[in-house]
């Protein structure tokens, strides 16, 4: 499950679909066996990385591209970018994914912030 990230009791946002655990469970183990590491506080290693691809130039067409579906949001138009964060084998991942519209309803289903 996804939470809020506050100081308050963290409360679920949004119960990941099949596809995402999935995308998201195959990312941390490929991660895990050869990303460096960031650590903002002692004893926290944390790895940051996109979704499905590699590191992609801000902007780009890759960078704009949905990680479900592989359909690509022009500037302008809506692309929804989101976050997930987990801790495994003593490290904390920050995974970020964007989609399309489509694909964020799928996701999300009961947002009523999404287009």
């Amino acid at each position: 499950m996804v939470t809020t990230a506050s100081k308050e009791p963290a409360r679920v946002i949004f119960e990941p679909s099949a596809w995402l655990r999935a995308a998201f469970r195959r990312r941390v183990i490929g991660l895990s066996r050869r990303h460096a590491t960031v650590s903002p506080l002692p004893g926290t290693p944390v790895v940051v990385a996109y979704l499905t691809h590699g590191d992609v130039e801000p902007g780009s067409r890759e960078d704009r591209t949905c990680d479900r579906c592989r359909s690509y949001c022009p500037p302008g138009a809506d692309y929804c970018v989101s976050m997930i964060v987990a801790d495994y084998w003593e490290r904390r991942y920050h995974i970020v994914f964007g989609l399309c519209p489509a694909c964020a309803r799928l996701e999300h289903p009961n947002d009523v912030r999404l287009p």
